[in-house]
């Protein structure tokens, strides 16, 4: 068994280094033959040829492009995303310091989403039909129509203006991270009420919970030795799936509340077309995606040994 599970996971981290391997060579060609390059960007029109030639020389722009991309790909294996064609400073620097901040906002966001959303779905399908089942369903409606901007905004609203309780923008201290923290967690805790309600009716449906209650056990000790081991694998799942869209899917939160994180680095660099910072966030943003999945994939036979026998 342990053999079967050895191979199984080198087959998935082999797959995964695949995938983003591939991803990093999209990315790369697709910016690259786009018409322009960094000296047509930093140097305005009118310029002197030779001063154009130099700096495509300085930057590696006049090599052919399969050996810019070996090249590329040689400073990623060394953590070395090159420099941007603004500032001139580490790419790899900005991406650090900028994915520590998204980073923080997603596990401040997915805590308020797991208490909110696990606990409101697993009360709402014990309490199926009740008054707190309804209310539960409608807000999390509400959440999942509404777009994720005007949660911000209205967070802005309530907290920042009505009632000047937080500031709306910036990292100065722990205050910052509660606005983004929350409307965003708010946005994924409407989704993930929704999924686990149902998650949850589904094993209080089974026969060895309706057993397990006609045998007069107390409701306490059926919900954590039968309900919740049983709802474990959707939650999870669910909570690695969340985590890793809040990981690449913060750039509005983060743009709306000006957070230093890496989706507004990357909305950034777009409006000023610095390409290397682009290229480097999009391949961060994937990469922690599928990091995040593919440990959550490796928690499947601890929580449900019939997961790794069923491969």
């Amino acid at each position: 068994m342990n053999r079967r599970l050895g191979r199984s996971v080198l087959l998935r981290i082999l797959r995964m280094v695949g995938t983003l391997w591939l991803l990093i060579t999209l990315v790369f060609f697709a910016l690259h033959l786009a018409p322009g390059d960094a000296a047509d960007t930093l140097i305005s029109a009118g310029a002197d040829a030779n001063v154009i030639a130099a700096l495509r020389a300085e930057l590696g722009l006049d090599q052919p492009l399969w050996m810019q991309y070996v090249s590329y790909l040689g400073g990623l294996l060394r953590g070395d995303f090159g420099l941007s064609w603004r500032s001139g400073t580490s790419v790899s620097a900005q991406l650090a310091s900028a994915f520590a901040h998204t980073l923080l906002l997603a596990c401040a966001a997915l805590l308020v989403a797991t208490v909110l959303g696990v606990g409101g779905g697993v009360l709402a399908a014990f309490y199926r039909n009740g008054a707190f089942d309804v209310g539960a369903r409608i807000l999390a409606l509400i959440g999942i129509s509404a777009p994720i901007f005007v949660i911000n905004l209205l967070g802005i609203y309530l907290f920042a203006y009505e009632y000047p309780i937080f500031p709306t923008s910036g990292a100065r201290g722990w205050d910052s991270l509660v606005l983004p923290a929350v409307t965003l967690g708010l946005f994924v805790a409407a989704m993930m009420l929704r999924l686990v309600r149902s998650a949850t009716l589904e094993v209080l449906g089974q026969d060895y919970v309706r057993a397990a209650y006609s045998r007069g056990i107390p409701s306490r000790n059926v919900i954590w030795q039968h309900v919740v081991p049983n709802t474990l694998i959707t939650v999870i799942t669910m909570l690695g799936v969340q985590f890793g869209l809040l990981l690449g899917g913060s750039v509005i939160t983060e743009t709306v509340f000006a957070w230093p994180g890496l989706g507004q680095m990357t909305i950034h660099a777009i409006k000023i077309q610095d390409m290397p910072i682009v290229q480097g966030a999009v391949i961060v943003f994937a990469g922690s995606f599928m990091l995040v999945n593919f440990f959550v994939d490796l928690l499947y036979p601890t929580l449900d040994p019939r997961v790794e026998a069923s491969r």
